[in-house]
């Protein structure tokens, strides 16, 4: 339940810190007072549109937060304990910021979360029943999702199950039907592949294979220069013209010299030693240098030959418009690709296959959840005509409509609900949009609210706008049905009406009026006597309270204390 609510610059609120109680907490006050904005604050606490004229004029930004006991509200302690969050002493608190940038921060117990993650803990808590889900019940398009509303246990797992098993329906018409369009076109394809892979194979080329003939083509190009500098390092180090010049010659006479003397002293050995390294590395090098030469004049006759290999690879790169290196794998894939259109007809016999299982198990599972439904209206139309009588709407004949859409299957399975109403005995039954007013839509919604809060596991529910085009005995039916969503709901109702006015367990009046210049909404609890005072003054009309109202307002509001009590 909503423990605390505080709001802070928005639109006409400068400050307000409202506790909330179990039962009827009703909220009333002059038109014009701001009674909206409570309600419009707590749509943008839950993940609701943010706009920045709800931004007080002034301020830099707009602030609610909200407080809520989910002690024994499991499916909210489920969504903390997958988010790694506590609800310490039961508690969690959700909080909204709106910046004059537009920027919206959100956070759960002080953590900053995204709006989805806000709305999805959110739709734990809290339902807002405005005038947006008045017209919504005359969209046709909403009546699946009200009677699947009212489905138990049992009736949520087939919608689980349809939604699964149309899942794997439309994976697999997927996969069936591109391999339809695969094999349709697959003679172009396979012609295309076909003169892709030619064009590949003829070429045969490798990995690495472009880089190593452009360094091949760049030391063809200076062969002259590379011949020249090998010819002259090879004959400093190991042929020189006369051999005596060499590198490898006066390294021989140095070890020779020292050979002589190494056994005369331990440093001259390890000069010795040393000379006789550097002699072994120096002819390495110049056989090294040697068949550097021998390779070199090896090649002199292939440069036109790897200028044409080059260019042909160059050439393919382009056409396939890929690195020359990517395409030994180009042709690995086409050559696959072509092995699965060969196999195409093997494959599509297997999709269809799946395609075949996937539709019976998909339209068994429809077919489970059309009956639940048509289990689920009849019992939801005896209950809305029972409750609808106890509105001040007896006779009323309400059916709902389960009519079956062959070939179009959804997620939701292959249904078409549709609520038709029938206020008077003997009239046909039409659709809401084409007979209900607005009193008995607002009924119907109350109605449809008091059903669901019976097995609803949302423990707050606001009703906004709930009385609109009610009065007289339907007004005082429609407190009593709010008082009896109390008994196992918290209830926060919005209201013009001294019938649900009295009816409150607790109740808050909004007013408007002056400070420091600027205009204000305020909010308190009223006591038992101002609470007579405020119900006569919705009785009369008047801020002055006559003795005949301030008489009638004392026993509607014992009348409905009296009520409560009977009824708890």
């Amino acid at each position: 339940m909503l423990k605390q609510l505080i709001i802070r610059s928005v639109a006409l609120v400068d400050e307000l810190e409202l506790t909330f109680q179990d039962g009827l907490n009703v909220m009333t006050g002059e038109t014009g007072a701001g009674k909206s904005i409570i309600v419009d604050a707590v749509g943008f606490l839950l993940g609701g549109r943010a706009d920045r004229d709800m931004i007080r004029a002034g301020s830099a930004k707009a602030y609610v937060e909200g407080v809520f006991d989910v002690q024994e509200n499991q499916s909210a302690l489920v969504f903390l304990a997958d988010a790694q969050m506590e609800a310490e002493d039961g508690l969690v608190t959700l909080s909204r910021e709106l910046s004059q940038s537009g920027r919206s921060v959100c956070r759960i117990n002080g953590i900053a979360v995204n709006v989805s993650m806000l709305k999805d803990i959110s739709s734990r808590l809290l339902d807002i029943h405005g005038q947006h889900e008045h017209q919504s019940l005359l969209d046709e398009r909403n009546h699946l999702r009200f009677l699947d509303d009212f489905g138990d246990d049992e009736h949520q797992r087939l919608l689980r199950q349809v939604c699964e098993a149309y899942e794997a329906f439309a994976s697999a018409r997927r996969g069936y039907q591109q391999a339809q369009r695969q094999q349709a076109q697959r003679q172009e394809r396979q012609q295309l592949l076909e003169i892709r892979r030619k064009d590949i194979t003829d070429v045969k080329p490798e990995a690495g294979e472009e880089d190593n003939l452009k360094r091949k083509l760049d030391q063809l190009r200076n062969a002259d220069r590379i011949s020249r500098a090998l010819q002259n390092a090879y004959g400093a180090v190991y042929d020189a013209p006369h051999d005596d010049g060499a590198a490898l010659a006066l390294l021989r006479n140095a070890k020779t010299a020292m050979a002589d003397i190494s056994a005369l002293d331990d440093a001259y050995e390890a000069l010795r030693a040393r000379i006789e390294s550097m002699f072994y590395e120096v002819e390495d090098i110049g056989l090294e240098l040697r068949a550097a030469m021998e390779a070199l004049e090896a090649d002199e006759g292939a440069l036109q030959q790897a200028a044409e290999r080059l260019d042909k690879l160059k050439r393919l790169s382009r056409k396939y418009g890929m690195p020359a290196d990517e395409l030994p794998a180009e042709l690995h894939r086409i050559q696959e690709e072509l092995s699965q259109l060969e196999s195409l007809d093997d494959v599509l016999i297997r999709l269809q296959s799946d395609l075949d299982k996937s539709t019976v198990a998909y339209e068994a599972a429809a077919k489970q959840l059309s009956a639940s439904r048509r289990r689920l209206a009849a019992a939801l139309s005896e209950r809305m005509e029972q409750e609808l009588g106890e509105l001040n709407m007896a006779g009323t004949a309400f059916v709902v409509q389960v009519e079956a859409i062959k070939g179009e299957a959804s997620s939701e399975g292959m249904d078409q609900i549709t609520m038709l109403l029938a206020p008077n005995r003997g009239e046909e039954a039409k659709p809401l949009t084409k007979i209900a007013s607005g009193g008995e839509v607002s009924r119907l919604m109350l109605a449809l609210k008091s059903i669901a809060a019976e097995h609803n596991v949302i423990p707050t529910m606001i009703f906004d706008e709930i009385d609109t085009g009610i009065s007289g005995r339907t007004a005082q039916v429609v407190a009593q049905k709010l008082w009896s969503i109390a008994r196992y709901r918290q209830v926060l109702c919005v209201t013009h009406l001294q019938q649900i006015a009295a009816m409150a367990s607790t109740h808050f009046l909004v007013e408007k009026g002056e400070q420091a210049g600027r205009t204000i909404t305020a909010v308190r609890q009223l006591a038992q006597d101002n609470r007579v005072k405020e119900v006569s003054r919705i009785i009369s009309g008047y801020s002055k309270d006559s003795a005949t109202s301030l008489t009638h307002a004392q026993h509607m509001l014992q009348e409905a204390a009296d009520y409560r009590q009977a009824t708890t």
